[in-house]
């Protein structure tokens, strides 16, 4: 029988991280393809399960090695997992069913959790407190676009129709800054279709610092590369690839589909960019100075605040989804996946978990 969805798995030297989410979706009934752009491939990729498809492209890029095994997808859903995620295949199907059962929709996620490997245990935060507030359901796609811009979520991650990403590999050729490549994937989604955010835990991934202000296609946000000169070629290729297909979906003309495009990108950058000036390392060493202080003397009732916020907001986040129809399971898919997340697990071929 034909797998109903596929994982696809993009990697780059991790082959480590690779290897554990391959033995945590070993069960899953969904064709699997890897996109390998390691400089050397993995190993044992010749001794994989039949569903599984490992694909070598060394050196290429995100989305130059999502546009090469794109076409390869035959079947109608599809889920981009990260290496160093663990996306649940229980909230991989219960978001399958639910779009197939509401055509409307293009797109649909549960709730992710950041995890943190500290030495005493894992400490888990919402990654997107926000998502409970998402509301993608107008009828015209030129709402959804604002709808999906504020509040915003990723939805690189969730599961997809198939359509939504070969327009997606096909128009963001030629685009290498991170923050459009992101927002691309978004509109592209909200314009074929509604979003839809389901009660339940949808994934875990590893908390880690973020390379953002050291990555060139990453360090302006979205207000300095929709203004800026040096980003007005890339930002104007990014707002004709997505007006086109708006113009094409809602048969707008070409400079109103443009204009709809830039408006969500503006009511984006109001919200998320700029709103904070960045303080210099002097200014913030009294801070720094203070916390070093509080925890060598074994207090730091900031950070406990923190802490307590973030595991009231966790317990909160699962509380509804053992509530909820769609959600029940969510503690147990947590258990299981922080055990194969802890130092000590080993994941071995052939393994049946950590």
């Amino acid at each position: 029988m034909a797998a109903p969805i596929t994982y696809i798995i993009p990697t780059h030297e991790r082959h480590g991280s690779l290897r554990r989410a391959l033995d945590y979706y070993r069960d899953v009934d969904a064709d699997i393809l890897v996109a390998d752009s390691s400089a050397q491939a993995l190993p044992e990729a010749g001794s994989l399960p039949a569903r599984v498809s490992y694909r070598h492209f060394p050196g290429q890029g995100y989305v130059q090695k999502l546009s090469q095994v794109a076409p390869m997808v035959e079947t109608p859903f599809v889920v981009l997992c990260a290496d160093d995620d663990f996306t649940v295949p229980r909230a991989v199907a219960a978001c399958q069913a639910f779009l197939e059962a509401n055509p409307d929709c293009s797109s649909a996620q549960g709730d992710l959790l950041n995890a943190l490997l500290e030495p005493g245990g894992i400490h888990l935060r919402p990654a997107y407190p926000q998502a409970l507030e998402v509301r993608v359901e107008s009828a015209l796609a030129t709402e959804r676009l604002l709808e999906i811009s504020s509040p915003y979520v990723p939805v690189n991650h969730a599961v997809h129709r198939v359509q939504s990403l070969r327009d997606y590999v096909r128009l963001a050729e030629g685009l290498e800054n991170g923050n459009l490549l992101e927002m691309l994937f978004a509109f592209v989604a909200a314009i074929h279709g509604k979003h839809a955010r389901l009660p339940m835990l949808f994934g875990v991934r590893e908390a880690a610092p973020s390379g953002a202000a050291k990555d060139p296609n990453r360090r302006h946000g979205l207000d300095k590369v929709s203004t800026l000169p040096e980003h007005a070629a890339e930002y104007g290729r990014f707002v004709a690839a997505a007006a086109a297909l708006l113009s094409e979906r809602q048969g707008l003309a070409p400079q109103a589909a443009e204009q709809a495009v830039r408006d969500a990108v503006a009511l984006f950058a109001s919200r998320y960019c700029g709103q904070t000036r960045r303080r210099s390392f002097w200014s913030k060493l009294p801070k720094y100075f203070r916390r070093a202080k509080n925890r060598i003397a074994g207090r730091d009732p900031e950070g406990l605040a923190l802490r307590a916020a973030d595991e009231s907001a966790v317990s909160s986040l699962l509380s509804g989804h053992q509530a909820s129809a769609v959600g029940a399971g969510a503690v147990d898919d947590l258990m299981d996946i922080l055990v194969r997340m802890s130092p000590g697990a080993r994941v071995t071929p052939g393994s049946k978990g950590a």
